[in-house]
């Protein structure tokens, strides 16, 4: 099976897009993805605890900030923010609204693979205003990766706290290193 993430991830990209774009916006992405994406993540009814290919969830996202943004990757990065909001709710809120950014970053890789079906993400180094991952196992990671996953982090931390988070991605496993390697630091 190819790197996958939860349903729950896709079904908030989807909403995303919606919500911004309408059906409309849809049909528009929806004919420059390929057979394959397009079977993966319209083809079959995907639920929350569903499995849904990686690849073609970023293809998606990024199909999104190619036609409707400025092929920066911002829409990719707000799309994953909005993916933490909404995600991050009910009992995520309450802890988020008690712990420390710290706290709460150290605590990702433990529920990595509730929302991942591969790769072994662990802390690297953990500061009161720093942290680094690094994730290993995944050597077909896909493109934009980084993005997306250094995007929903660092709003997550900015949800438990933290302000002014600037994140950083030194080695990846696209490029041939043994692990990427996701930093974020905020005030």
């Amino acid at each position: 099976m190819a790197g996958c993430l939860k349903g729950s991830g896709w079904l908030t990209s989807l909403e995303f897009v919606n919500n911004k774009w309408g059906p409309e916006g849809l049909v528009k992405i929806k004919s420059v993805l390929s057979k394959e994406d397009l079977e993966e993540i319209f083809g079959r009814h995907i639920l929350d605890v569903s499995w849904v290919n990686f690849s073609s969830y970023l293809h998606f996202i990024v199909a999104a900030d190619k036609i409707f943004g400025r092929g920066d990757m911002e829409i990719v990065r707000e799309a994953a923010r909005y993916a933490a909001q909404v995600n991050l709710r009910g009992v995520y809120k309450i802890f988020l609204a008690v712990c420390t950014p710290s706290f709460f970053l150290n605590r990702v890789p433990r529920i990595w693979n509730t929302y991942y079906n591969v790769g072994i993400l662990s802390v690297a180094e953990s500061k009161k205003d720093k942290m680094i991952y690094h994730l290993a196992g995944w050597p077909d990671i896909p493109e934009y990766h980084e993005i997306n996953h250094l995007s929903y982090l660092a709003e997550g931390a900015r949800l438990a706290g933290a302000k002014n988070t600037k994140t950083f991605h030194n080695f990846c496993q696209r490029r041939g290193d043994t692990f990427c390697e996701y930093g974020i630091i905020w005030d």
